[in-house]
């Protein structure tokens, strides 16, 4: 009996033994929890997933504003905001009519995402039900759910202000334009082979207050023919006359700087004074600023200037000073007008008539194309009806996901001039992270 009982103890001993390698080697439920959950405690890991790793856009971007940053990983301990973003941009998931997306859109679904597959299968199962995309993305958005982190108290997440997540940096780039018809020019064409153009773009910004934050103003290089005036930047198509020369000059049917000048030209751009040509670029917080942004053409006549170029920068802010359009009045007032106003509607529009100086003759001189001129030996008034771009936060967001025929965030100006000239110029407007 003693032999046996020391057997069996000694057996059990060693099953004991063989039993706590074999536990060793499992992996308990909870310790994955908690390893996860440690794992998941830190602040940097999403903007340190995203930046430089994952491209934002189509183009392979993978500079990120830190605005953008910060409203994709706000609140979150964990990488799944960013993987979220990355398998919706990039794996062919589907948005209900395609698998290219519109990047705000998957900022949206995935901002302060949880768990990347279980956001992407909600989605998916929402469109699947017959829920708009936006709808989708609405019902999917954990904020909203209360979805508590792993390891952090299971209460709701703080609630994000609207002003806090209805901001982004946008920008708004002139692609290029179009010669629709040629303005009517001197019959000798001293200026140059049929026209000579150059863009002058006006930047106003202000906050709810009604206090400027940005004046910007730029004129272009003049764009045409570049026979004996090498300044000039050559555009145009017109044929060298009798005295020789380069072809060169804009004439009916001309496109620059490319013959599809609605799509970015990636060569020259950034280049300071000719399309592709950026006018602005700036942050827009939703409720609280506002960017109006007055793209115009120009006529080159000669080098000495005009009465309207001498008079332009007083004009254009007398117009906008008496406009009552943008009268703030009280608090935020041209803010919330525009807002209102913006919603279903163009991001283009007219704004009332600019009133200058005039000058003897409608071709004499330089001049915005689309100007009209009291043709009196004397001199008389010049107006000019401009479209202008207001962007609001909720305008911007619009005019980023319209689609035309010309692409995406694509504006088209079209300016008539009394005699009939017409040209049309490319905007595009842009979300950056």
């Amino acid at each position: 009996m003693k032999k046996f009982k020391i057997d069996c103890t000694t057996s059990g001993l060693a099953f004991l033994i063989l039993s706590l390698i074999l536990l060793s080697s499992l992996t308990w439920p909870g310790d994955s929890v908690l390893a996860v959950s440690r794992a998941m405690q830190d602040p940097t890991a999403c903007t340190n997933a995203l930046q430089g790793r994952i491209a934002w856009n189509y183009d392979g971007n993978k500079k990120w504003a830190s605005a953008n940053l910060e409203r994709l990983c706000r609140n979150s301990n964990s990488d799944q905001p960013a993987r979220c973003f990355e398998r919706v941009m990039h794996n062919g998931i589907s948005w209900g009519g395609g698998t290219r997306w519109e990047w705000p859109n998957a900022v949206d679904l995935c901002e302060q995402s949880r768990d990347a597959n279980a956001t992407i299968s909600c989605f998916q199962q929402k469109l699947g039900q017959g829920n708009h995309w936006s709808a989708a993305i609405a019902q999917c958005d954990e904020r909203s759910l209360g979805v508590p982190t792993l390891g952090a108290p299971a209460v709701a997440p703080p609630e994000v202000s609207q002003v806090q997540s209805g901001r982004g940096v946008f920008r708004v780039t002139l692609n290029g334009f179009s010669v629709i018809k040629e303005t009517r020019d001197d019959p000798l064409e001293g200026d140059g082979r049929r026209d000579e153009v150059f863009i002058v773009g006006e930047v106003w910004m202000f906050d709810r207050d009604g206090n400027s934050t940005l004046r910007n103003s730029l004129r272009g290089a003049v764009l045409g023919d570049n026979t004996n005036r090498p300044e000039r930047v050559p555009a145009g198509s017109a044929q060298p006359g009798i005295f020789g020369g380069r072809a060169g000059g804009l004439q009916t049917g001309d496109s620059f700087p490319t013959n599809e000048p609605w799509r970015r030209a990636t060569r020259g751009f950034g280049n300071p004074d000719r399309p592709p040509l950026k006018l602005w670029e700036g942050e827009l917080v939703k409720g609280q600023n506002l960017a109006l942004i007055m793209p115009t053409i120009w006529e080159w006549d000669s080098d000495r200037r005009s009465e309207v170029e001498n008079s332009w920068n007083s004009s254009v802010e007398a117009w906008l000073a008496s406009n009552p359009t943008f009268s703030f009045g009280a608090k935020g007032a041209a803010v919330d007008r525009i807002t209102r106003w913006r919603r279903g509607t163009s991001v283009l529009s007219s704004f009332g008539v600019v009133t200058f100086a005039g000058q003897r003759s409608s071709i004499d001189g330089n001049r915005p194309i689309g100007i009209t001129v009291e043709d009196n030996i004397n001199g008389g008034n010049a107006w000019l009806n401009p479209m202008v771009l207001a962007l609001t936060y909720d305008a911007a967001q619009a005019a980023v996901a319209s689609s035309t025929t010309r692409g995406q965030g694509i504006v088209e100006v079209n300016i008539l001039d009394p005699d009939g000239a017409s040209y049309r110029l490319y905007l595009q407007v842009e979300r950056v992270p």
